[in-house]
């Protein structure tokens, strides 16, 4: 059982990670519930990440117990944002769903004045931004980049004094972050260690010389070192893939160049670049041999008569071969199933199936 059924993450800045918020997962069977899988489907399923501590594949959810799904939100779009959450499990209603929704806003800029070069402000002629993806604008007169966060770095203009209307274009268009001062990053949580077949949401923060600090997830560019083990996606969410251990790094380049699309003269304008700022944590992965279920539970069936089959599938998640016995069936009733379709044989290939 899930709960909620729908899940609204409320509105949210494009490109920018919400607040994360729970769906509870609570076993009400009688017996062990078996979890395989969890994922976001949908045309804005890139939008939603979702990390949990629920078991999957190679233990089971016992009677009763619950576990928690944490799901964020970046909207990637202005508007209504919508996917949907499926959980896979044991049951024969396997996946439970959950319906996510968000609405994407576009970024607010601030407002700027223009001044002349003693500093005056110059009446109604404030610089206007030419598109919302921009993150700085270039102030001639003031001779300053002046960025969406409100850090100043001096920077020599062209245009003469007293140019009231100069529109400036970013390319590429950058974070915010990106911005003097930026001394460090954080990245949480620090040296983890999860199964293989689950995954991991990190979150990195920048720290600045003022003693501010910021959220840079989304603008930091996120590398594994070892994608065979683990790979990580450019919101920061790590997907184990096999046992053994893998760096994973958050960096922030910082050269932002400048393109005048206004009343200017001379060369286009350029930021100075600034060093790199990155940081790294490892990652563990514990490798994993499972099941796709624990346990199969079929319909009532008439005496003497064959059920449909239903299919468990042997996965080798430990980086090694691994080797194994035949494939037998124990237990009371034992006599009343039976095994066809086998197709597991020793010994199997690391990060294979059958």
């Amino acid at each position: 059982m899930l709960n909620p059924s729908t899940l609204s993450l409320g509105s949210q800045v494009l490109n920018q990670p919400g607040a994360a918020m729970t769906v509870t997962v609570k076993n009400n069977q009688p017996g062990a519930l078996s979890i395989s899988g969890i994922k976001v489907s949908g045309t804005a399923s890139a939008d939603f990440a979702v990390s949990s501590d629920c078991p999957l594949s190679s233990s089971a959810l016992a009677s009763g117990e619950s576990c928690k799904i944490s799901v964020t939100f970046m909207p990637s779009a202005s508007g209504l944002r919508t996917a949907t959450l499926e959980v896979t499990d044991s049951l024969e209603d396997s996946p439970a769903t959950v319906t996510l929704t968000g609405t994407g806003l576009a970024s607010t800029l601030p407002a700027l004045n223009l001044a002349d070069s003693g500093g005056s402000v110059i009446p109604e002629k404030a610089p206007a931004w030419v598109a919302t993806s921009q993150n700085e604008i270039q102030e001639p007169d003031a001779a300053s980049l002046r960025q969406v966060t409100g850090r100043v770095r001096p920077l020599p203009a062209t245009g003469s004094a007293g140019n009231g209307f100069v529109p400036l274009s970013v390319t590429p268009p950058q974070s915010p972050a990106l911005g003097d001062g930026l001394t460090r990053i954080l990245i949480t949580p620090a040296n983890p260690t999860i199964p293989a077949g689950t995954t991991q949401q990190f979150t990195a923060t920048g720290y600045y010389a003022d003693g501010s600090t910021e959220n840079v997830t989304a603008s930091v560019t996120w590398t594994s070192s070892a994608p065979g083990v683990a790979t990580i996606s450019n919101t920061g969410l790590a997907a184990s893939i096999s046992g053994g251990s893998a760096m994973i790094t958050a960096s922030l380049a910082a050269a932002v160049p400048l393109v005048s699309t206004g009343e200017t003269s001379g060369p286009p304008i350029a930021s100075a670049p600034d060093a790199p700022v990155s940081a790294s944590t490892s990652l563990g992965v514990t490798g994993t041999v499972s099941l796709s279920a624990n346990s199969i539970i079929f319909t009532a069936q008439n005496v003497g008569t064959a059920s449909a089959a239903r299919g468990v599938t042997l996965t080798n998640r430990t980086g090694s071969t691994l080797s194994f016995g035949s494939v037998q069936l124990a237990g009371a009733n034992s006599g009343d199933f039976g095994v066809n379709g086998n197709t597991c044989t020793s010994p199997l290939a690391a990060m294979s199936s059958c």
